[in-house]
This record gives structure tokens, C-alpha cells and sequence, in this order.
């Protein structure tokens, strides 16, 4: 799975965004377009004659390597959130199970 994120990411590192995809990709990322270029986390493609920016954005190294260690932090975070309610809601119907027969054989 990460060699896939990789890959998508290297691919619109090298491609510029425009402000759609850019605003998708934030979002997914739970991150702001203007907290990514004041982080220099992307950067403008072209700049126009009297030094305004103009669109599209590119990602620069920095900004792909956080947008990296996001994936894997989201993947490890759900793989540990499922792992652990599946767990839980086991030992909970273990514990009930055990609880009512005990309740039943002893009247306890």
C-alpha cells in the first residue's frame, strides 16, 4: 500500500496541481492550502510577469515526504483501531457469555 501512495505522490510531485486537485488533496490530508505554502510545502509553478503567483501548484520535496508520512500515519492508526475494537468486542461478548452462565449454573 505505501508503494502505491509513493507512486501517486511522485507522480503529482512531478505534474502540477491545479487549485481543485490541491484543495482535494488537502482535504484527504487534513491540511489547508495556505498552511502548505507558508510551510513551503508546495509551491507556484509560474510566476507572472509582475512576480504575482499564478496557478498551478507543485509539491516540493518537503512536502511530498509529509504528505508520505501522513499515509503511513493514517494506515497504521486504522490498522490499530480495528485491531482493538475487534479485541475488545470479543473479550465483551467472551465476558457477557461467561457472566450469564456463571449467573445460571451457580445463581450468582
Amino acid at each position: 500500500m505505501l508503494d502505491k501512495s509513493y507512486k501517486i505522490l511522485k507522480i503529482i510531485k512531478e505534474n502540477p496541481l491545479n487549485e481543485n486537485e490541491l484543495l482535494s488533496l488537502c482535504k484527504n490530508s487534513y491540511i489547508t492550502p495556505s498552511l502548505m505554502l507558508k510551510k513551503h510545502w508546495i509551491t507556484y509553478s509560474n510566476l507572472s510577469e509582475n512576480g504575482e503567483p499564478l496557478q498551478p501548484y507543485v509539491i516540493t520535496d518537503i512536502g511530498l515526504e509529509y504528505l508520505l508520512n501522513k499515509v503511513q500515519q493514517d494506515k497504521i492508526f486504522w490498522r490499530a483501531f480495528f485491531s482493538n475494537f475487534i479485541s475488545g468486542f470479543i473479550v465483551g461478548i467472551l465476558v457477557t457469555i461467561l457472566g450469564a452462565y456463571l449467573k445460571f449454573k451457580f445463581g450468582l
